[in-house]
């Protein structure tokens, strides 16, 4: 379906984050791309477009590779050199942190052996802006990033 010329499409950064799909998906004739997780919560499921990381979607973004929440898809809008994150990082009190909760020594593990690693690759972009679920809007872009990956991960517990 178009709007004003358009094609219109829902991009999900992460499925929990579902909120309005639906009703955007029902009005427009939108498809819904997003993370395998997300699918059962369209109607019909059969416009809901699975992602995967390296995948092209609409309005030239490009899926990221996460291995970190099992229902999150980063997103890169190339247009506007910017990273859509989802849950991954978050703003607290004026800077980007890596939210993870570690419970146990495999947790931490994971979080410098397979959570790190797979954002640091982001920074081989060109990114001007990092759009946060949570938390105010943080300039810097590229290096509010890398400066997030230098920090405490942040536990909301």
């Amino acid at each position: 379906m178009e709007r004003a010329g358009a094609e219109v499409a829902v991009l999900l950064s992460r499925a929990g984050h579902f909120r309005s799909s639906q009703a955007v998906h029902d009005r427009y004739g939108a498809l819904v791309y997003g993370n395998e997780h997300g699918r059962e919560r369209l109607d019909p499921a059969d416009d809901y477009r699975v992602v995967a990381a390296g995948d092209a979607l609409p309005g030239a973004v490009r899926a990221l590779e996460s291995r970190a929440i099992h229902d999150e898809t980063p997103l890169y809008l190339a247009s506007h050199e910017a990273l859509a994150v989802g849950d991954l990082v978050v703003a607290v009190e004026g800077a980007l942190r890596v939210w993870w909760v570690a419970e146990s020594d495999d947790d931490v593990r994971e979080y410098h052996e397979e959570h790190v690693p797979s954002i640091r690759a982001w920074l081989d972009l060109p990114i001007e802006h990092v759009l946060v679920s949570h938390g105010a809007y943080v300039p810097g872009g590229r290096e509010a990033l890398a400066a997030a990956l230098a920090r405490p991960p942040w536990d909301v517990s």
